[in-house]
């Protein structure tokens, strides 16, 4: 019995040796913590301007129970960004739904290349939606992994 005991208590400190081994390989292959130059880089990515008009953000929140867009819903005028930012730690993605769409909609989402999604793998990941040229109207979208998953933007003339 008490070897059992001794085995498995060996047993999990090896398991969380090889969690940290892992989360650290994940991560900085410095083997230190993150620097905030890291954080910079990260946080300029996700906060640069667009070209033309104004960027939008919509976190893409992917750590269980909790999966969504925020905001899910979002009206942005022709020729802003939308910028998805992926947060949790599963692949997510995000596809436009064109069936659902206006003709024109349709059109501006299949030439756009945004119908057949994209997958981002890690935290601090973008994916940028350029609205430029799209006309007013609804613009569904969904992840294809987390079906469930399902936003909006509306479009208005500027």
């Amino acid at each position: 019995m008490l070897r059992y005991r001794h085995l498995s208590r060996r047993g999990g400190t090896v398991a969380i040796l090889l969690f940290w081994v892992l989360a650290l390989g994940c991560g900085d292959r410095s083997g230190s913590a993150p620097a905030v130059a890291a954080d910079s880089t990260l946080l300029g990515r996700i906060t640069r301007p667009a070209e033309n008009g104004q960027v939008h953000l919509v976190r893409i929140v992917g750590r269980a129970p909790d999966y969504a867009f925020e905001p899910a819903e979002i009206r942005i005028e022709q020729g802003d960004v939308v910028r998805f930012v992926h947060t949790g730690y599963q692949p997510e993605s995000v596809a436009f739904l064109w069936r659902q769409s206006s003709p024109a909609a349709a059109e501006f989402l299949q030439t756009a290349g945004v119908t057949d999604g994209i997958l981002l793998t890690s935290p601090g990941q973008i994916y940028d939606v350029d609205f430029d040229g799209a006309p007013p109207g609804l613009y569904q979208f969904m992840s294809t992994t987390h079906p469930a998953m399902t936003g909006v933007v509306e479009v208005v003339e500027d």
